[in-house]
């Protein structure tokens, strides 16, 4: 719910979440919310790979078109051919909805959204690509692209797992307004799975309990229980000596 409290409040979200947070989910369902429910609302949403962007449209297409309950109150939103775009990377609904999904290895070109998504854009476990290019990529397009759009109108959350001290959401997410004065303009919120505000200790104990975190952090290890799980991206092999 603060997370999508923080995407309707403030223009500009930076949020760091603990891995398995069921993240990416919600914003596929914020996605299908949107579409169903702003017509001519256009959507960016940026992630590290093409195929986690076709993944995503693939279960938003399924329910437009075969969820009974959505046909019956808001009709068919699936276009005819020739009249608007249906595919794993690209939609334009019968609404006029749009929403565009960008691998962050692709261009940026040619689409103006009044809100821009970036999912987890430096994580690829399967390492096909290097992790520090994924990082130059989102630098490149942040500060060259998505700015600029923010300047006229749009608006930006960009979340992930802070799971490394060289990744540019690191920066963005934990870096002093007086090093970056830019970033006093964004509201920025690190979340771990264990929080001290709470009753129980626990960002969400019906997950993750106080048994399932010391399994993680023993299995684990500290420095990568911290990266995926905590609030403190893993330190390079220059910062830990």
């Amino acid at each position: 719910y603060r997370l999508i409290y923080a995407i309707g409040r403030y223009p500009r979200n930076i949020q760091g979440m603990p891995r398995a947070f069921g993240t990416s989910l919600l914003l596929s369902e914020l996605c299908l919310l949107w579409a169903l429910s702003r017509p001519h609302f256009k959507v960016l949403l940026i992630k590290s790979m093409e195929d986690f962007i076709q993944l995503t449209f693939t279960g938003i297409m399924r329910q437009l078109e075969d969820n009974p309950m959505i046909r019956d109150d808001f009709g068919k939103l699936k276009p005819v051919k020739g009249k608007g775009h249906w595919n794993t990377t690209q939609l334009w609904l019968t609404n006029n909805f749009q929403m565009s999904g960008r691998s962050i290895m692709g261009k940026l070109l040619g689409f103006r959204p009044d809100i821009v998504l970036i999912d987890d854009a430096e994580s690829d476990e399967r390492m096909r690509i290097s992790p520090s290019l994924l990082t130059e990529n989102l630098k490149d397009t942040m500060y060259n692209h998505i700015l600029p759009q923010l300047d006229e109108g749009c608006v930006c959350t960009m979340m992930g797992t802070l799971l490394s001290r060289r990744t540019f959401l690191y920066y963005m997410a934990t870096t002093p307004e007086d090093e970056d004065p830019k970033l006093g303009f964004w509201n920025r919120v690190i979340l771990g799975v264990e929080d001290s505000t709470s009753d129980d200790g626990l960002l969400w104990a019906g997950k993750f309990s106080a048994e399932r975190c010391e399994e993680l952090r023993v299995s684990l290890g500290p420095a990568a229980y911290a990266a995926q799980y905590m609030k403190i991206g893993r330190a390079s092999c220059r910062e830990r000596v």
